[in-house]
């Protein structure tokens, strides 16, 4: 998940092999993104990361740590928030491979409507 700024603010935790599974799980994720689990953890001394557990799986994971607890779950909460108001766009399947050491995404795949007032 991309802010409008093209900044991460989220990924999926998991690889998907084809661009319609890719779909379905994102899909998935906006059906059922308020019944999920978020589980806040350190990411290393003095830092924290988030994910989002649906089901018992774990579906997506804070792009970045957070030097502070109340900040990972603020943050995770912002995309709880976001995730049913996103919409789709440019999917298509990729042109190459990206490796899997590299953290951005090759192609823009769910985008958060910012500034869209909601009823």
């Amino acid at each position: 998940m991309l802010a409008a700024n093209n900044r991460d603010v989220a990924r999926s935790a998991s690889a998907f092999g084809d661009v319609s599974t890719c779909v379905a799980a994102i899909a998935h994720l906006q059906r059922d993104v308020l019944a999920g689990a978020v589980i806040a953890t350190r990411a290393g001394r003095a830092d924290w990361s988030w994910r989002l557990r649906i089901d018992g799986v774990d579906v997506a994971v804070s792009s970045r740590t957070y030097q502070r607890r109340l900040q990972c779950e603020a943050a995770c909460a912002l995309f709880v928030e976001l995730v049913p108001h996103a919409t789709l766009v440019d999917v298509r399947p990729p042109t190459q491979t990206v490796p899997t050491s590299r953290h951005r995404v090759g192609h823009r795949i769910v985008s958060p409507q910012y500034g869209t007032q909601r009823g």
